[in-house]
Parts: structure tokens; sequence; C-alpha cells
């Protein structure tokens, strides 16, 4: 049974098709791996530069106003940026809760985890929660007075861009190394079609002994 499965890829017709098929599906692996780092690494670094942003306006809002305007200031942002929720947390200096904004679910993230007491801007701190399908990005600053805010975004883009990728990729393969055995039969028949006629002419003139018959 290992010969009947072996043998038919010595013939070299078979092979090119085996290694166009081959180097279809491995280049299609590589591109994919690489697109989907390169649109990992966008969704990073756009959620990073919304949280510095968002984090710096609230700061702002704080110096100016307060826990008062840090609200109004993230009232706003709600408005202008409704469809992407966010998180913003502001802590006393005991670690209490006196205002903030979380949608609805994130609930179940641990916003009192002690890593949080650490983050400074510039750092950023991912949580997970049980049961939830994606996590939440997270930056913070401790104010002057001892207070902390938080705020956060979550990487449910990502996890749909991964999940999409996952449904999706396993047909686009398929679709791919079904193209490339198609063009491996036509191409290794175009490339073999001469030495096949050679051959063949070959055996006619040993058959008929004309030895003298030259070859195109």
């Amino acid at each position: 049974s290992w010969k009947n499965l072996v043998n038919p890829f010595r013939k070299i017709h078979h092979r090119l098709i085996l290694t166009v098929t081959t180097v279809a599906a491995v280049a299609s692996a590589l591109v994919f791996i690489l697109l989907l780092g390169v649109l990992l690494r966008g969704f990073e670094g756009q959620d990073r530069m919304e949280l510095d942003t968002r984090l710096l306006s609230y700061w702002a809002a704080w110096q100016y106003g307060g826990n008062e305007a840090v609200m109004e200031r993230a009232g706003l942002d709600m408005q202008e940026h409704g469809s992407r929720p966010f998180l913003l947390s502001l802590d006393d200096a005991d670690g209490l809760m006196v205002g903030g904004i979380i949608p609805g679910g994130w609930e179940r993230f641990d916003l009192k985890d002690p890593a949080l007491e650490g983050l400074t801007p510039g750092r950023y701190l991912t949580l997970k929660a049980d049961n939830m399908g994606y996590a939440l990005r997270v930056t913070g600053i401790t104010l002057n007075d001892g207070s902390r805010m938080i705020v956060g975004l979550s990487t449910e883009n990502r996890q749909f861009l991964m999940d999409m990728y996952r449904r999706h990729y396993p047909w686009a393969l398929g679709a791919i190394v079904l193209a490339g055995f198609i063009i491996g039969l036509i191409s290794s028949r175009r490339l073999l079609s001469p030495i096949i006629a050679l051959n063949s002419e070959i055996d006619r003139i040993i058959i008929t002994g004309e030895l003298d018959h030259r070859l195109e």
C-alpha cells in the first residue's frame, strides 16, 4: 500500500503538480500570517493612541475643574464617539470609585486589580474576565491628590478580526490549493509536452531503425 501511494509521485508530471500546489499553499499561509500580524499591530497602535489621547484629555479636564469636569468631558466624548464604547473610572485616594463610565458587561473585569495602581501614562495593562470573548486594554494615572484615573478600551475589534479569519481562511486555503492544483496540471502538461513528443519520436526511430532521421 505504501508503494502504491508513493509510486505516482515518482513521475515528474505528478511531482510538478505537487510542487506547484505546495508552493501555493505555503505562500498563502505566509501571506495570511503577515497580513494578520500587520492588522493586529495596527489595531494595537490605534488603541494605544486613543487611550493616550483620552487620558491626556481627562487629566487636563481634571486639572481645570476636578471630577465634574472629567465627567462632562467624557459625556461629550460619548456623544462624539458613541460608536465605540470606552471605560472611565475615577477612584479617590482610598480606592473607592467616585465616578466613571462602565459599558454593559465590562463590570466583569476586575477594576480593583492591584496592578492598576502602578499604571502611568505610556504603560498599559490587559484585563481578562471569565466568559468574555475579548479583553480590556487600560492605562491610567495617579493624580496630585492621590486619586486615580483609569481609561480603557476593549479588544473586541481585534477578536472579531481573528474570528473572521478563523472562519473564512480554511475556505480560502482550499480555493488556493485547488487553483494551485489546476495551474500545476496545466503548466506541467505544457512544460512536458515537448519532452513527451521527443521521447515518442526516439521510440519510433528505434523501432523503425531510421537512424539517419534528424530530431527537431
